[in-house]
């Protein structure tokens, strides 16, 4: 059909060649769904300079998504390459419509950042999950249950990305800060962001044990323990209360 009539169904051709790619990733048939996903994007893209507001999205999104399975797949300089692509355009919906682009944005920033950790570019990591997590932090002010794990998520990459360059302290306060941002959720979506939590409290020790500081062992004792860290936070924000 698409071969007949290209302009009528190239479009539902490239949605079910990106469905279709997910669906193989979901299942680990990586090099399968790189495949699908390439071909997915070069309709896309085709579409997309022709129909910019209406394919933009899609190509963006189908980007992202190829990036992670390039990722996963260990071909991490394609990855960012792709990445790099969605996150011009996302740039530029962002700008056009505040909102559900702008968190989009967030995420790909993000996932650039673990990229690029990934390479050991450090550096360049910390740029991209700084920028995303500004912007998280602003959404999680008026959405604060839709974005702050979100926020958590880039917290604990900001994390892994001190922790590989070595410096422990600042990774044990960026672990702390994304537990601290699911606190609120943890007894109202435990399902939800329970496993989240429980990461970062790992990492949290993890790195709080390199950089010379009790942590215990055992789970229950860490809770504790990091609940003592953030009364201790408190009297020093509040230290007249």
């Amino acid at each position: 059909l698409a071969a007949a009539q290209p302009d009528a169904f190239r479009p539902d051709l490239a949605m079910s060649l990106s469905n279709h790619a997910n669906l193989l990733n979901e299942t680990g048939r990586k090099k399968e769904a790189n495949e699908v996903s390439s071909e997915a994007v070069n309709i896309l893209r085709e579409l997309a300079s022709t129909s910019a507001a209406w394919f933009r999205p899609e190509l963006a999104r189908a980007l992202s998504s190829r990036a992670s399975t390039l990722s996963e797949l260990g071909r991490v300089a394609e990855a960012l390459e792709a990445n790099k692509e969605a996150i011009a355009l996302r740039r530029e919906l962002a700008e056009a419509q505040f909102g559900h682009s702008r968190a989009a944005l967030a995420k790909t920033l993000n996932s650039q950042a673990v990229y690029l950790e990934k390479i050991g570019q450090l550096d360049a990591a910390l740029k991209f999950c700084s920028e995303s997590l500004g912007i998280f932090q602003e959404l999680a002010q008026t959405q604060p249950a839709k974005f702050r794990p979100d926020l958590a998520t880039c917290l604990g990459a900001m994390g892994r990305i001190l922790e590989s360059g070595g410096r422990s302290i600042e990774a044990t306060d960026a672990f702390e800060n994304g537990m601290f941002a699911l606190l609120p959720l943890l007894s109202e979506q435990p399902a939800a962001v329970g496993k989240l939590f429980g990461t970062l409290m790992n990492n949290w020790a993890q790195s709080g044990r390199r950089a010379g500081l009790e942590r215990s062992e055992d789970p229950q004792e860490l809770f504790r323990q990091f609940q003592e860290t953030i009364a201790s936070r408190a009297a020093r924000t509040n230290p007249s209360q």
